[in-house]
Formats: structure tokens, C-alpha cells, sequence
């Protein structure tokens, strides 16, 4: 079977953020640019660990998040309208939390600025949407939740029932309805109907849980291969799976594509049908 992780997934977004956290958390931001191919830069000073990249890529192919020791490639001085609004009210704040939305693919920045002009603090919610071809990052203030910015605006022709403008109130990308937690399913013994696993294959573990996308089910589905359709054989195959991730003794791995190196997606345990470069 020919797996590909096209685009980054809630359950490895969950982990990486973990990663993240003590390198982003409480640092200053001290500049903001663009990349080609629609790649967005907080270059980032902390007490602890000096400067840093907090890099991401909202291009419809490749959505990634990361952090970086090294600068990346600034080879053109990229300006518009997100970048000149993110550079007035972000340049000098501090990043106060890092976290996931849920299990969506979408983080959530809350950055504080005392550096303005205004007497009193201001508060923004700095959103990454990494959700495939519509990926977007979206600025938005904290106290009145509206929108100051978006890389991408949305309007009707783009969507009927979520747009991005400026002074509209931000809403988060939909969601695809309520699912199982996969921590919780190990713990609680929360129960999905298999009778559909038979006819859906992979995709049933993408409709039945939270995190889960194209790569993980069908990963999850090869492990299932030879083994009875039944609950106990799920609950092994996730054991088996996260183990890694709940012994904390993992590595994050940067998947490319075989002949293009394309990057793929982050998965946290290295197999021989992909290549894979370890996240430093």
C-alpha cells in the first residue's frame, strides 16, 4: 500500500506542539517576514535558548510548523498587508501559550505587547489553520475576538458558511463532528462501532477518531492486517502505536517524498516505506 501523509495531522500536531512549547513559550518576538511559497517567520529571542525560528508553511500542498536554530532563506524582503499588520502589533511581544485547538489542525498563539503605543497591554490570538488546501494564519484581537488580519481572505465566493475579513468576529474552521479521543479510548474503554470498519477500511478510523487523518489510518489499518476486525484488536494496534509517544522516549520525523523530497508531513516513528529525516 502507497502512504503518503499529505498534510499534518491533529494526533503528531498534539505531540509536536509538547516539543515546541519550552522554545516558543515566553519568548520576544523580534521580526516577522515572508517566505516563498507562502512560508510566515517569528524570529524569536529567549533568555534560555538564544534566538530562534518558529517556521510555518500555510501553502496548500505543504502545511508544517517547526522551530529553527538556523535562519531560514530570506532570499526576497515579501511585504502585504498580513505582514505589515502582524509586524504593528506582534514586533516586541511576548508569546504567552502555545496550544492546540482541540484536535484540529490548528494552533493557537496568545502573544502580550506592552511595547505599543496604547497605555495599556495589548493581547492578540495569533491562529496557524494548517488544514490542508485551506490552510491560512489569522490575527486576531483577544478581547473583542475580531479579526485584524488573515494571510488569506475568505469571502462568499470562497466559502458560503466562514469568512475571513478584518473587524469581522473570528470563527474556527469547522469541524467534522464529535469523535473519540484516542488517549481517552486507551484509558476508558470508550467503545466506537466496528461494523463499519469491514466496508470503510482506513477510513473508518478517520471517521471514528479524533487526530486522525489519511496517513495515521492507513497506517493504523496495515498494523490491522491478518489480525480478526474486533475491539480488542484496535485497542492493540493504538497501544502499539502510541506507545512511543506515551513512554515519551519518541523522535518526530520530517517525512519527505521519495524522488522530490517534498516534505510529507511529521510522524513520530520512523518505517522503511518512507524516507524520513529526524527533527532536530
Amino acid at each position: 500500500m502507497d502512504v503518503k501523509m499529505q498534510i499534518l495531522e491533529g494526533l503528531p500536531l498534539k505531540f509536536l506542539i509538547r516539543e515546541l512549547k519550552p522554545m516558543v513559550v515566553g519568548a520576544r518576538i523580534q521580526d516577522i517576514f515572508l517566505l516563498p511559497r507562502k512560508g510566515f517567520v517569528l524570529r524569536l529571542y529567549n533568555q534560555n535558548l538564544s534566538n530562534g525560528y518558529l517556521v510555518s508553511c500555510f501553502h496548500p500542498d505543504m502545511n508544517t510548523l517547526f522551530f529553527s536554530n538556523n535562519s531560514p532563506d530570506r532570499k526576497l524582503n515579501l511585504t502585504n498587508h498580513w505582514i505589515q499588520t502582524t509586524r504593528r502589533n506582534l514586533l516586541g511581544g511576548y508569546i504567552v501559550e502555545i496550544e492546540q485547538v482541540g484536535w484540529d489542525r490548528v494552533v493557537k498563539l496568545l502573544i502580550k505587547n506592552s511595547s505599543l503605543w496604547e497605555s495599556s497591554e495589548k493581547q492578540f490570538f495569533l491562529f496557524f489553520e494548517l488544514t490542508g488546501r485551506n490552510a491560512n494564519l489569522v490575527l486576531v484581537e483577544t478581547g473583542s475576538q475580531r479579526i485584524l488580519s488573515a494571510a488569506r481572505f475568505i469571502g462568499q465566493r470562497e466559502s458560503s458558511f466562514r469568512h475571513v475579513f478584518p473587524g469581522l468576529v473570528y470563527s474556527p474552521p469547522p469541524c467534522l463532528g464529535s469523535k473519540i479521543d484516542p488517549l481517552i479510548f486507551l484509558e476508558s474503554g470508550v467503545s466506537p462501532g466496528i461494523e463499519e470498519a469491514v466496508i470503510d477500511g482506513p477510513r473508518w478510523f478517520i471517521n471514528n477518531f479524533d487526530g486522525v487523518g489519511t496517513f495515521l489510518s492507513r497506517y493504523l489499518w496495515r498494523k490491522m492486517e491478518n489480525r480478526p476486525i474486533s475491539y480488542e484488536t484496535i485497542r492493540e494496534v493504538w497501544k502499539e502505536v502510541l506507545q512511543p509517544l506515551l513512554k515519551e522516549d519518541y523522535k518526530l520525523y520530517l517525512f519527505l517524498e521519495r524522488i522530490s523530497k517534498k516534505p510529507l508531513g511529521i510522524f513520530w516513528k520512523e518505517d522503511g516505506y518512507l524516507d524520513a529525516e529526524v527533527l532536530a
